[in-house]
């Protein structure tokens, strides 16, 4: 099962835009359907793995950068889409809603 993060590369432990571009195709999916909700830090089988390899200080800062890309790469008007950040079994995750 494929653990991915917004920026961090699991497999060297780098930053690599590759991972922020394949969030953003993400989020486009996700705005282009019929309304689903993202949530960043969660495994696809639904366990908490938690924004901590992202290497942010807190959560504010995750949210910050998630909306500085959005900003500018796709308007910022899906910024607005980021409603919360929340503690999922002692790991944080982003909350992206439509």
């Amino acid at each position: 099962m494929p653990v991915h993060t917004l920026r961090t590369n699991l497999h060297t432990g780098e930053k690599d835009p590759r991972m922020e571009l394949a969030v953003l195709k993400t989020i486009a999916g996700l705005l282009n359907s019929l309304g689903r909700a993202l949530v960043v830090g969660v495994a696809n089988d639904g366990s908490a793995v938690g924004i901590e390899n992202d290497g942010f200080p807190n959560e504010d800062r995750l949210t910050l950068h998630l909306i500085n890309l959005l900003e500018d790469r796709m308007g910022g008007w899906h910024a607005v889409n980021i409603t919360r950040t929340s503690t999922i079994t002692k790991a944080s995750a982003c909350w992206l809603l439509r």
